[in-house]
């Protein structure tokens, strides 16, 4: 669908619209025609593209593919949210964030290459990416926010580099098809449910740099392997992990004892083991 016939149903915005082509160096007036905006866009100076492409993005629902011109800093906040038909996207790598919401929603979308860049994943970024199958986040990025991959279904496979310091709430929640993650020993703190619901997940490993754990890790159910390569126990909530948890917490054999005096980990005592019993 052409930028002109889409405008046709939105022409409450039309005068938000020209004041914004204008700004960029465009000449429209009130005797416009709508059906030439289109040209005017596409005649806008140099240095227009990122303003070109996020337009297209937000007023043409049904766009497949988007090459985000080179030069673009942020994909802004929602800019591409609930486009359901987008399956692809180049990503230059002079992007450094990528907004809240940015992709929230995008069912269709099979892959995506996050450049070596990119410092923070905002909040719900790629939530309900239902298509992803697997995300490999650059050694650029040190945040992932709040449900940056959350409800992400065909999720197999996330690598999460040496990079990343915190892991917010419910990043990978409800990521169903995940079956184990490794947070690497550059992880602070991972937040509340972070993989909450992540029902065929049985196997997490944990750095040696945790200090935070929240709650919710219990609530996938299926866990029934969890490394710890801290040696000094984390904080942890008392619902850690819940009382259907049977499987076994490996942690540093000299502190063994520490883990299992250690405020919440008391109650996990009797699964809690050194590591060098643990046999891959």
């Amino acid at each position: 669908m052409s930028i002109a016939s889409k405008l046709q149903d939105i022409l409450d915005c039309k005068d938000a619209i020209k004041t914004s082509i204008n700004n960029k160096g465009g000449s429209i007036t009130a005797a416009t025609p709508l059906a030439d905006y289109a040209t005017a866009i596409d005649n806008l100076p140099s240095g227009s593209d990122e303003w070109k492409n996020n337009f297209i993005a937000l007023v043409d629902g049904s766009i497949q593919e988007i090459d985000i011109p080179q030069g673009t800093t942020k994909i802004k906040q929602s800019i591409f949210s609930f486009n359901y038909d987008l399956a692809s996207v180049t990503i230059p790598n002079t992007v450094t964030i990528i907004e809240n919401s940015a992709f929230d929603n995008c069912k269709g979308l099979t892959s995506i290459t996050i450049p070596n860049s990119v410092t923070s994943i905002g909040v719900q970024a790629f939530r309900t990416c239902v298509l992803l199958q697997e995300v490999i986040i650059p050694s650029s990025v040190t945040i992932l926010k709040d449900f940056a991959f959350s409800n992400c279904a065909r999720l197999k496979s996330v690598t999460i580099p040496n990079s990343v310091i915190t892991i917010g709430n419910q990043a990978f929640s409800y990521c169903t098809s995940l079956t184990e993650i490794v947070f690497p020993d550059s992880v602070t703190t991972l937040g509340e449910y972070c993989v909450a619901q992540c029902i065929k997940l049985t196997k997490i490993t944990i750095g040696a740099g945790i200090s935070t754990i929240g709650n919710g890790f219990g609530n996938s159910g299926n866990i029934n392997l969890i490394i710890v390569k801290a040696t000094t126990p984390p904080t942890i909530g008392s619902l850690f992990v819940t009382s259907r948890f049977n499987g076994h917490i490996y942690v540093p054999d000299a502190s063994v004892e520490a883990y299992k005096t250690a405020t919440n980990w008391s109650t996990w005592a009797s699964y809690i083991y050194p590591l060098s019993e643990y046999q891959p």
